[in-house]
């Protein structure tokens, strides 16, 4: 539709253009009235079709930004959504394969844990991590890493406008591995830019992330990137999907979300239904 409106405004302007340089618009009586031609009429009509258009643009404009803010709060809880859902590994797919009121069964489930330095809590079906030293033995429950981009107002936002410059606009990008440590990250993060004049515009691919970082647990990783200017956009995208393990390597994770920052007003947020299935579409485009 946006697309529709600026080729309307080019065209009208073309026409209204010629028509006033090639025509003659207006005929004047020998009594001092004046009558329009058949250009004049055309003129005329283009004239005034090209101020009703940015109007009709600016209220296309606000229904796709309350499209946006719709989906953001479809994102209650970002923390619990991204990796609570997860199953926990392999060592559950046993579990579930083996009856653990069966003492057999439940001997080999405890063996096998046992020589990776697990413990299996039947009761409670959890896992837990057992670690030993000579003096005791410590039992520590294993909670899996959710790595996400943090949204935690006012202070830290997972992608936040840093400062705007005639020439670029700079941006801080911010990982944080919640509940856990990880580490060994295989992360790609398209990135994408929308304005109601251009539509959605690729702007590439970087891994912010790699298999040398390593995030402490409830710790942020953070780094920065830039948008040269002259562009004009009003949202950038960042499609993030990967791989991760927690911090000594045994288990491995996988993350696949789309982010958004709203140049007016700084906001930051997630992105799904919809609007994530076009800034998908359009990254596959150019990443083949």
């Amino acid at each position: 539709m946006f697309t529709i409106i600026i080729f309307l405004i080019a065209l009208l302007s073309g026409i209204g253009s010629f028509v006033s340089s090639t025509g003659k618009t207006v005929i004047k009586h020998i009594d001092g009235s004046r009558t329009l031609t058949k250009d004049g009429y055309i003129f005329l009509t283009c004239t005034i079709v090209l101020v009703l258009l940015p109007p009709i643009q600016n209220y296309l404009q606000e229904k796709h930004n309350d499209k946006v803010e719709k989906e953001q709060k479809v994102q209650q809880d970002q923390r619990d959504s991204s990796l609570k859902a997860r199953y926990d590994s392999t060592i559950y797919v046993m579990k579930d394969k083996f009856d653990t009121s069966n003492q057999k069964s439940t001997s080999i489930i405890s063996e096998t844990l046992g020589k990776y330095g697990y413990k299996l809590d039947s009761a409670n079906k959890t896992l837990i991590r057992v670690m030993r030293d000579s003096s005791k033995t410590k039992i520590i429950v294993a909670d899996d890493p959710v790595l996400s981009m943090p949204n935690e107002p006012p202070d830290v936002k997972g992608i936040n406008i840093i400062r705007e410059e005639k020439e670029k606009t700079h941006y801080s990008i911010c990982f944080k591995s919640y509940d856990a440590g990880s580490s060994r990250f295989s992360i790609n993060c398209s990135i994408i830019v929308f304005d109601s004049l251009i539509g959605y515009k690729y702007l590439g691919k970087d891994n912010f992330l790699t298999k040398e970082n390593t995030i402490a647990k409830d710790a942020r990783f953070c780094t920065t990137f830039n948008i040269e200017g002259g562009l004009k956009y009003s949202y950038v995208y960042f499609w993030t999907r990967g791989s991760y393990f927690n911090l000594d390597g045994s288990k491995q994770y996988f993350t696949d979300e789309v982010y958004y920052n709203h140049r007016d007003g700084n906001v930051f947020g997630t992105i799904s239904v919809q609007t994530r299935n076009n800034i998908i579409q359009t990254v596959k485009k150019y990443e083949k």
